[in-house]
């Protein structure tokens, strides 16, 4: 069996022919002895001969795929910015995906609810002036008769006091004078009685009139001497009564009718200048009360010119919805709104008009790419649409911070070639980005290339050097494009670099 030369070193092919023959001879005896010798004569050899590999120059590209949407830039988003009237019912729906002109209607609301509305507030304000005039009126005549209230007050404590004063030094001592001599004048009439009726007895008894005249006179005089008696007896419990119940009752009624009437009159002379007051703050508050339904009113009217029938503001595509980022919200949402009798809310985008005219792309770039990437690269984009093309194209913009957790915005520029069709705002689209791109890279298989224990940083690899010994060398790593690495430094062409660590 003939060796393998092509295991051997292609130094050994620089020996002359001479050394050759010789080493072929010395072969071709080992053959004769064919057995263990012959095995353990080939294993030395392999392992004097560690497998190994040359550096190979490759063209190391890495790139990243993002994804995203189509956006229209000159695209619009339509609301109704209402500031006050939130009762916004679709009378007329917009037609999703209509071509429409500038200043054509897309859209009508029902406004007679809202005209109802700044009619009532017409008339409210109407009333309001009536009011206010009428108070005003008021209160000119309450300023004109303060003076003559006030007078009038004065005069009324004055009687007051007169009539309190009376009654005390006049009323008061009369009436007990008057109860005491009632007393007096009925114990008079008694007494003469009594003394009438003494003198008839006497009188009766010396002259010589029959005695059934005299029993008629002795008895009518002996009932006026009853009566007088009886009166006497009535006016002590009248006199005491006056004096002990009514004069003090009445006396106690007076003074707190006295003091009541004061504290009326005081409460009066507050009263009247707070009221004049109060309608005077009154008509103040009428007039910001006027001035805030006016204003209210002026709002609903700028409210109904905002709500008139919503017009295009320039050619288009009608689109239900919006888009954030080129990413088309849908119509399902809306399909309840935008409909006859649908209602929508004050300040909600639920409408866009896309213009065509330019495109561009929006797409999420993941934060751990966010370092490879910077504003003016070229890319490639390539559409759902049409999976084939690959559209020039290079990085506009990006955020400066996330629009998510862990994803930046990134704004592509299309360059759309000639006669190819803008594609619609919402179209799904992805970007191939180059991050590294080297035509000549010097590159060693990763297998190759080993790492310190206590430095997983630190990179070497075993080469042969021109003496055939094997040398530790440490490299410098560049990029990596599938199994290849790309080495900057630590070794070169030609080198020849070990497959394996060696065992030794």
């Amino acid at each position: 069996m003939l060796p393998n030369i092509g295991k051997f070193d292609t130094v050994y092919m620089l020996y002359n022919l001479q050394i050759i023959s010789l080493f072929l001879c010395l072969l071709a005896s080992s053959l004769v002895s064919y057995g263990t010798e012959s095995n353990s004569t080939s294993e030395k050899a392999k392992d004097k001969d560690p497998e190994v590999i040359l550096p190979k120059k490759k063209t190391i590209r890495n790139a990243i795929v993002l994804k995203g949407f189509i956006e229209d830039p000159d695209a619009t988003v339509l609301s109704i910015d209402t500031q006050n009237w939130s009762d916004l019912r679709v009378s007329t729906p917009p037609i999703h995906g209509k071509t429409v002109s500038k200043g054509e209607i897309l859209l009508e609301i029902d406004t007679e609810k809202i005209r109802n509305h700044i009619q009532v507030l017409s008339h409210d304000l109407n009333i309001l002036d009536l009011n206010k005039e009428i108070l005003l009126a008021e209160i000119k005549l309450a300023e004109e008769l303060a003076p003559l209230e006030k007078a009038e007050i004065d005069r009324f404590e004055n009687y007051v006091k007169e009539d309190y004063n009376r009654f005390n030094k006049v009323y008061l001592p009369f009436d007990k004078k008057s109860a005491t001599m009632s007393l007096k004048s009925s114990e008079q009439y008694l007494a003469n009685a009594a003394e009438e009726l003494n003198q008839l007895k006497k009188m009766y008894e010396a002259d010589d009139l029959t005695e059934e005249t005299e029993e008629i006179i002795l008895q009518r005089a002996q009932h006026q001497y009853e009566r007088a008696k009886f009166s006497f007896e009535a006016a002590k419990i009248r006199h005491e009564e006056t004096l002990d119940i009514q004069l003090p009752r009445g006396k106690t009624a007076t003074d707190a009718n006295f003091n009541r009437e004061k504290l009326s009159i005081k409460t009066i002379r507050k009263i009247k200048p707070a009221e004049l007051n109060r309608k005077k703050l009154e008509g103040k508050k009428m007039v910001e009360e006027r001035k805030q339904l006016a204003i209210n009113k002026e709002k609903f009217e700028k409210d109904l010119k905002i709500i008139q029938p919503i017009k295009s503001p320039f050619n288009g595509v009608l689109f239900w919805g919006t888009f954030d980022r080129g990413k088309w919200s849908g119509a399902s949402g809306f399909k309840s709104k935008l409909r006859k009798g649908g209602i929508l809310k004050p300040h909600e985008d639920f409408m866009t008009i896309s213009p065509g005219r330019q495109i561009r792309a929006r797409l999420d770039l993941p934060e751990k790419h966010l370092h490879l990437i910077k504003v003016g690269n070229e890319a490639k984009l390539s559409l759902v649409s049409a999976d084939e093309s690959k559209i020039p194209s290079s990085i506009k913009k990006i955020s400066k911070i996330q629009v998510q957790p862990g994803i930046f915005d990134l704004t592509a520029e299309i360059m759309l070639p000639k006669g190819f069709i803008l594609p619609n705002p919402g179209s799904a689209c992805t970007l191939e980005c180059v991050t590294y791109h080297r035509a000549d890279a010097i590159t060693l298989p990763a297998d190759v290339i080993k790492s310190e224990e206590n430095n997983p940083e630190s990179k070497f690899v075993y080469i042969l050097n021109k003496k055939g010994k094997v040398q530790k060398k440490r490299i410098e790593e560049g990029k990596k494009s599938g199994d290849s690495i790309e080495i900057l430094s630590g070794v070169r062409m030609g080198m020849k670099v070990l497959k394996k660590k060696p065992n030794s």
